[in-house]
């Protein structure tokens, strides 16, 4: 039985380089600004992690010990997420033709698929090597499948 979204995502996205049939995406709320008021940003193409302690996604960095040193998906809007952890699509994704300002409690992200290396940010060897593997290049330009 056919079933209906809960959030439609209209923004401009990272797409898969090849084989879009194997895209996979989940739904996943991101941590949010630890400053009150405050907002932060994320890219399109951003590689992300899941902090141990909250279970909520942000970027991934290798060198940090909350649970974010290990990639786990790849984020495919450009993003800002508030101190509630309300996470909006930003000004750069809405000059690419997406309703500025559209806002959700989660965000699809990739966590299966092939994607060119040099569209995605934060990608480090070691990332490379929780995600999947690269099929050619290297995580400067190349192809990397997401297992």
């Amino acid at each position: 039985m056919p079933t209906t979204p809960q959030h439609t995502w209209s923004a401009t996205r990272l797409q898969p380089h090849v084989f879009p049939e194997d895209l996979r995406e989940i739904p996943c709320a991101m941590e949010p600004e630890a400053v009150p008021g405050a907002t932060y940003e994320l890219a399109r193409g951003t590689v992300l992690g899941i902090v141990t302690a909250t279970g909520l996604w942000n970027a991934y960095d290798d060198g940090h010990g909350d649970g974010t040193e290990v990639a786990v998906g790849i984020l495919p809007y450009d993003i800002s997420v508030d101190d509630a952890g309300h996470i909006s699509l930003t000004e750069t994704a809405s000059q690419a033709g997406a309703e500025f300002g559209q806002a959700g409690d989660d965000v699809p992200v990739v966590v299966g698929g092939y994607f060119r290396t040099s569209e995605l940010v934060g990608l480090d060897a070691a990332a490379v090597a929780d995600f999947g593997r690269l099929l050619y290049g290297d995580v400067v330009d190349g192809l990397l499948k997401l297992l």
